[in-house]
């Protein structure tokens, strides 16, 4: 059978995509410049700054449940808006903090425009919009998305140079307002479509399996929800330390700053790819390809302390597996669990998952500060190792058993 036609338009894609890139680059991206500068004028030292980061980023995890219900509820056209008008709201209120109390309430709404706003609402709107071709429109979005940093931390580092920090905040703010929520309101429906079992949207279209049921399900779903913990955790700590790390281990700011560019860069190649590989390459077996390149980048990293070549090669294959695995989490989520709920279904695996990557840059920091890089690049291997074992574990679960079971139902999930 043939697939359904795509219910968006590749322009509408990519305004959602440039629109991400805005809401990533302010709401995420922005702080790792705006952080020193708001920790000198509002008399704070920058640890309780970074505290108040470390805030929105568990807000965010706590509000995914709740946003991913209302998502499948009243549809992602409006839950976009109203993420839009939360950011818009974050931004403006940071800009206007005056202290620490204002601030960390800032950093509370910033916490509610990261669930409402970014990829775990984007992922079940496109899910609802592009119906069969869900997979297809994810790939899109995000490779927009993988150029977030690419295109923020300069353009901050510009506009931080001709205006203070509190009118950056300003000028983001009317971004979430001018650009990203009259984007949403344009390029998706107005209205959600009923869910729909899977066995129909696979009787017709042929291009998804049945949704796993019962006790399968429920096992999928730790296994899969313990995968993006460990990832997450070893994502955003090493994210965040990049360069840090990479001058703890030898290596000058200047070399350490010219290897950590290649990250975004990579990220935007292996969404290039994924694309190109959607017809052969499944998406738990995209899962599976990200998932082993991260333990892959961290021996690489090891390796960085004597060869420079080796620390560039890291932050190319650890750029390659985070551009993957994030669009795996949608992907992998929908092939396995179906349409039918979707976005309760993300918002919950985003719970654990987005906890783990508020807690990644201070867990990283502490094990470096404590026991030196080699112990947290150590440390962090061995997470990854458990997300690697979690992930084969999903694969062997979902293999099919025989020709009439359940697991057979889902067997092409595994790639």
């Amino acid at each position: 059978m043939t697939d359904a036609p795509p219910r968006m338009s590749l322009l509408a894609l990519s305004l959602i995509g440039c629109a991400q890139v805005c809401a990533w680059g302010s709401v995420y991206y922005a702080f790792s410049l705006t952080g020193p500068l708001i920790a000198r004028d509002l008399g704070m030292t920058g640890e309780s700054v970074t505290a108040g980061f470390t805030l929105a980023l568990i807000v965010g995890a706590f509000a995914a449940a709740p946003v991913g219900r209302a998502l499948d509820r009243l549809g992602g056209r409006r839950m976009l808006a109203a993420g839009s008008g939360c950011g818009a709201l974050a931004m403006a209120a940071t800009g206007a903090a005056q202290g620490p109390v204002s601030y960390f309430l800032a950093s509370a709404l910033l916490g509610l425009a990261a669930a409402t706003a970014l990829y775990d609402a984007i992922f079940p709107a496109l899910v609802q919009a592009a119906g069969a071709q869900a997979r297809r429109a994810i790939t899109i979005v995000t490779l927009f998305g993988g150029f977030a940093s690419t295109a923020f931390w300069p353009l901050t580092s510009a506009l931080l140079t001709q205006m203070s920090w509190r009118e950056v905040y300003g000028l983001y703010a009317i971004v979430h307002l001018v650009f990203c929520l009259p984007v949403y309101l344009l390029a998706l429906p107005g209205v959600a479509p009923a869910d729909e079992p899977a066995t129909g949207a696979a009787a017709r279209h042929g291009d998804e399996q049945p949704a796993l049921q019962g006790e399968l399900r429920r096992r999928a779903f730790v296994l899969f929800g313990l995968l993006l913990a460990m990832f997450n955790l070893v994502s955003a700590g090493l994210t965040v330390l990049m360069i840090s790390t990479l001058m703890d281990i030898g290596h000058g700011r200047e070399a350490a700053v010219a290897a950590s560019v290649l990250f975004g860069p990579a990220q935007v190649a292996a969404r290039l790819w994924e694309m190109a590989a959607q017809g052969k390459v499944s998406a738990l077996g995209v899962g599976r390809i990200a998932s082993a390149l991260l333990p892959v980048a961290l021996v690489l990293l090891i390796l960085g302390q004597w060869s420079y070549a080796a620390a560039l090669a890291f932050a190319l294959v650890f750029g390659l597996s985070n551009g993957l695995m994030t669009i795996a989490k949608g992907t992998v989520a929908l092939a396995l669990f179906g349409r039918g709920g979707y976005g309760a279904l993300l918002g919950r695996l985003s719970v654990a998952s987005l906890l783990f990557r508020a807690l990644g840059p201070f867990v990283c920091a502490w094990l470096s500060a404590a026991g030196g890089a080699a112990v947290m690049i150590a440390a962090m291997l061995a997470c990854a190792l458990a997300g690697v074992a979690a992930c084969e574990r999903l694969a062997r679960l979902t293999q099919p058993v025989d020709k009439g079971g359940q697991g057979g139902q889902v067997g092409r999930a595994n790639g």
